[in-house]
């Protein structure tokens, strides 16, 4: 239901920049959910936000950089968003990464599986 009151729900969304996760962030927030935006440029981040602020949504959208390829930038995010709410209703693991080649990630990970 596109139309369900979410307020006081909080939802974490991967991706969130472009695409269905700044779209899902997007609806999230329409209905009144706290939504933190994760995405790894800081600065379309907030030009996103500002985005869905001018539509004078119910929820909220809080910014968190977050690059899912490095260990800490997760812990940190993860440290972050669990310092400012006391639980997450929803998770939507969006963020996506297309390579032609095998990469592992500087902790030791393969980029893309």
């Amino acid at each position: 239901d596109l139309q369900k009151d979410l307020t006081g729900k909080v939802a974490v969304v991967t991706g969130a920049t472009g695409g269905l996760g700044l779209a899902t962030a997007q609806q999230l927030v329409r209905q009144g959910c706290a939504v933190y935006m994760c995405g790894r440029n800081q600065t379309l981040l907030d030009e996103k936000i500002q985005e869905i602020e001018a539509e004078s949504a119910k929820g909220k959208a809080i910014p968190i950089a977050l690059e899912l390829g490095d260990l800490s930038s997760v812990r940190a995010a993860a440290k972050d968003i669990q310092s400012s709410t006391d639980r997450v209703h929803f998770l939507v693991n969006n963020a996506g990464v297309a390579l032609s080649e095998k990469k592992m990630t500087k902790d030791g990970f393969e980029m893309m599986i």
